[in-house]
């Protein structure tokens, strides 16, 4: 199985066997009602594009930055207020969507990403750098190449 969607299913837990999942690239899982995710998550080390639009996250799992082919992560309309530092470690990682969460400062772990795609406006952010990875600030929030 390469791609997986489990949106719209009133999801309030992901089971922890998703993580046996090896050659899964694609995992969709927006519009439930997820407030964390199992740490076997992890364990997807080739996925490669990861949607948690629409749902009650708080917080990622500590280990993210295991997940190696982690390209595109998509976290809008959450609660996150924070990153894990191993995000840093991502190094396929291009194109991330935090809008409409409860940020409060701009996420350091952040800086330190190789972005050409960021957006995340909808916070309580009041400065954002100029540039983040390869991309340039164009709007509140809102980073392109």
């Amino acid at each position: 199985m390469r791609t997986l969607d489990l949106s719209k299913n009133n999801l309030r837990k992901i089971p922890n066997c998703i993580g046996e999942i090896k050659n899964l690239r694609n995992l969709f899982l927006r519009d439930n009602n997820l407030s964390s995710l199992p740490d076997l998550l992890c364990n997807l080390k080739n996925l490669n594009q990861l949607i948690l639009d629409n749902n009650q996250l708080t917080r990622l799992p500590k280990n993210i930055g295991k997940m190696s082919n982690l390209s595109q992560l998509k976290l809008n309309n959450n609660k996150l207020e924070n990153l894990p530092e191993s995000l840093a470690n991502l190094k396929r990682f291009y194109y991330l969507e935090l809008n409409n969460n409860c940020f409060k400062e701009f996420p350091e772990v952040i800086k330190k990403i190789d972005l050409h795609w960021f957006q995340i406006s909808g916070n309580l952010i009041r400065d954002f750098p100029k540039k983040v990875g390869k991309a340039k600030l164009v709007g509140n929030g809102i980073y392109e190449e």
